[in-house]
């Protein structure tokens, strides 16, 4: 049976602050641990930014800090590579695991959160007198949602790390987050929750297709895209600046 390398999407270094690298690995829906691992960083040139250093491992997590120094005063650009190096259980070779990264200026954060969820759903709060469930990990759903609005800017041809009005994406982030839920919660109970679930999926896209903000196309750290969509239509497919290549 093969080893998964559990990851999300591809890597976001910041520049010039100290950034967490993570890594684990499953193999038949469990974890396993490796016995050792070490981490390489290339930039876009595929000069070496961290040469086989040793990665903590906690809980079957492997862990490493790429400094801030290491950063500094280099130029930002796309087509990092980050490469976890693994010794794994019944091996005694190491593996080696690639993960697309890019050194960006900052990286959003999601910006609806919990509470912007009980505010539609005041039953989704386990304080609540009477609560929907207890079953539910809404900060999962929150990760998982946030994940697709990315996917989906970078199929519109957009990088989720040049967008400057972040909150702009509140709305839409709440509404598939609430989609996702319900999507779950039909499964159990198709009758009970089938039509909230629809409804937010359809609220979410209409959000989506609705949403503008601010965006950073030149890299400059100010926004030069006024008024921007998630989706690069005609001309303005030009106007985002990509370096090396487009993300997955």
């Amino acid at each position: 049976m093969l080893f998964t390398a559990d990851r999300k999407d591809r890597v976001l270094i910041v520049r010039g602050v100290d950034n967490g690298l993570e890594q684990s690995w499953s193999r038949g829906g469990a974890r396993v641990v490796p016995s050792s691992v070490t981490v390489t960083v290339k930039d876009s040139t595929g000069a070496l930014i961290v040469d086989g250093a040793a990665a903590t491992v906690t809980e079957g997590i492997a862990k490493y800090t790429l400094l801030a120094a290491d950063t500094a005063d280099l130029s930002l650009a796309n087509g990092w590579v980050v490469v976890w190096s693994a010794v794994l259980p019944d091996s005694a070779v190491a593996r080696e695991f690639i993960a697309e990264a890019a050194l960006v200026r900052y990286a959003i954060a999601p910006p609806a959160s919990a509470d912007d969820l009980y505010a539609r759903q005041a039953r989704l709060s386990p304080s609540h007198r009477s609560p929907m469930t207890r079953d539910l990990d809404l900060q999962a759903k929150l990760d998982d949602a946030w994940r697709e609005l990315e996917r989906r800017l970078y199929a519109g041809g957009r990088r989720p790390e040049l967008v400057m009005s972040p909150a702009q994406f509140r709305a839409p982030h709440q509404l598939l987050t609430l989609a996702l839920i319900f999507e779950d919660l039909r499964m159990s109970d198709w009758e009970q929750y089938n039509v909230a679930a629809e409804g937010y999926r359809g609220e979410f896209e209409n959000a989506w297709d609705g949403l503008r903000f601010t965006y950073d196309a030149n890299q400059g750290g100010m926004p030069d895209g006024e008024g921007a969509g998630p989706d690069l239509e005609g001309p303005e497919a030009g106007g985002s600046l990509w370096l090396g290549g487009r993300g997955p």
